[in-house]
Formats: structure tokens, sequence, C-alpha cells
């Protein structure tokens, strides 16, 4: 595993995901702390740029893991700008490392490593819990519209079909709650609190070992930095968007978009009102990180 810092922002390169469930596992058998679990990607990472207080979460995270092509393509560049010298062309080389770090990706994909995404993360651990008979919970996750308005439909719960779902495909999964009734905001958070810990009472657990978050990015972060302590939960993972994909109300980009490296293009188009995050994912992301390294480059940790 190597530790880097892309635009402030700390992701953790060269894992599989086999191998990031192996260190989360290590993690709930020793059964010390809450720990924060973060699926970090462009979009995070150009959030981070204005708000230290998500960056900082991020950056203490037990795993940040690189979910989204352009964290592998910012790392590689990263890594081959460093070699060259400072001078008048640095900034044209540095340009054409970036041109030709792009082109490499559709022709030596195996150089770029692999991403680690929410859902494949998501379900890779309902399997680990399932075998271990370790406890898990699946928090937020609301229905949208064409213009991505979050959907109330009466009697659909988002993580109550997401915890059905994962409970058929594995049977022995120890499902102490699910709900989306609650949204990220403080005004909710004794409410949701309650909810759990009812939950935790009726299972008779004091603790959860998974926790599933599935509110937008940045709040979900700072809503399991805020209150996983308090529930506990030994990981807690903000997870996005997977209960949609996971309950069938989204589908996730067909293959040939993701061997092209053009999840984001597949994004745009089946969901327009995503387009602001889809632009800070490309071009803006790829465009502040070669600015950025004209200044100085990644630091490993």
């Amino acid at each position: 595993m190597i530790r880097k810092k892309i635009l402030g922002v700390r992701t953790d390169f060269g894992l599989t995901i086999d191998r990031a469930v192996e260190i989360i596992d290590g993690l709930i058998k020793k059964r010390e702390g809450s720990h924060l679990v973060a699926t970090t990607s462009p979009y995070f990472v150009m959030s981070a740029q204005g708000n230290q207080e998500f960056k900082q979460a991020v950056n203490d995270s037990v795993l940040s893991v690189p979910d989204g092509v352009g964290m592998l393509y910012a790392s590689y560049y990263l890594s081959r700008i460093a070699k060259l010298k400072r001078g008048a062309l640095f900034p044209l080389k540095a340009f054409m490392v970036g041109i030709r770090s792009g082109l490499a990706g559709f022709t030596n994909k195996s150089e770029f490593g692999k991403t680690i995404t929410g859902v494949a993360l998501t379900y890779k651990l309902c399997e680990l819990a399932a075998k271990n008979n370790y406890s898990v919970f699946f928090l937020g996750g609301r229905k949208r519209d064409l213009r991505g308005r979050q959907i109330s439909e009466n009697g659909f719960d988002m993580a109550h079909e997401t915890a059905k779902t994962l409970s058929v495909q594995y049977p022995n999964l120890r499902i102490i709650g699910a709900t989306s009734a609650f949204s990220r905001e403080s005004i909710n958070d004794n409410q949701t609190l309650s909810y759990i810990h009812n939950c935790m009472n009726r299972h008779h657990v004091n603790h959860i070992d998974i926790l599933f978050v599935a509110y937008n990015p940045i709040g979900q972060e700072l809503w399991i930095q805020k209150n996983a302590n308090q529930i506990p939960s030994t990981i807690s993972i903000g997870i996005g968007r997977t209960f949609n994909y996971i309950t069938g109300d989204m589908n996730q980009p067909n293959t040939i978009y993701v061997n092209m490296h053009l999840s984001w293009l597949y994004t745009l188009i089946k969901q327009p009102w995503r387009v602001k995050r889809v632009l800070m994912t490309f071009p803006l992301f790829p465009i502040k990180v070669y600015l950025d390294s004209l200044k100085h480059t990644v630091s490993k940790l």
C-alpha cells in the first residue's frame, strides 16, 4: 500500500479489494475504537479544496481507497513528473506527460492499478460479515427523479430494500437494522441514534461491526465523524449511491464505459442532473492536478 496526498487529500494506492477487506477484517477482530473507511473519488478531492473539515475526515480515515479511475490517473501522472527536472520547460513537459498518461489508460491499464468502488466494497464486506457473523446496519439512501430531487414513496425505504436484497444474496448476513427515514442533518441526529440504539437493543448487541452510510458524499463522512463513536460502530463507510445500485433504482455503468474509463460520461448521459459533479471529476480535476503539480509534486506518507 502506498499512501499519497493528491491536492492535500490522502489516498491509499496499490491495494486490491481483497487486501482492503483483509485490513478491515483485522480491525473488526480487534474491536478497538471507531474507524472511517473513505471511498475517495476525484469529486471528494475537489470538494475537499473548500472544506477543511471534510478534508481532515478523509485524511484521518483508517483507509482511503481510490474510487474512480481519475484517482489512478492522478497518481500515475504525479509519479512520473516527480522524475522530471524543474526548469523553464517543466510546464510543457508535465503537460505532455499528462497527455501520455491519459492515452496510457487505454493501452496499459495494468500499470494504473485498480479502483475500489463503494458498490464493490459493500458486496465484499457483506460477504465477509455473513461468513464471520459480523453485525451490519444500513443507513440512508433515497430515490431521485430525473432532476435529481429526492422522491418519497409511501411504504418504500431504500435501506430496507437494500437489506432485503443483500439478505437474499447472503442468507447468513446479520442485519441489525436499516432505515432511510432520517436525513444527515444535525437536527435528525438524536432520532437517528435513538433508532439505531433501539435496533441494537432488540438484537442484544452493544456495538455494530460495519455501518454502511448512504448519504451524499461529504455529508456522510462528516456524519460518521460526528456520530460513529456514539453508536458505537467499529467500521463506518460512506457509500453514496450504492443502495440505489443494489436495489436496481439506478444502473451502474456497463462494461464498455468501464473498460474505456468513461464511467463519468455514462453518469452524465443517464443522470444529467449530476453535471456539476461530473465536471468536477472531468475536466476540472485533472486540470487542477496539473496546475498544482507545477508548484510541487505529490507527497508520500
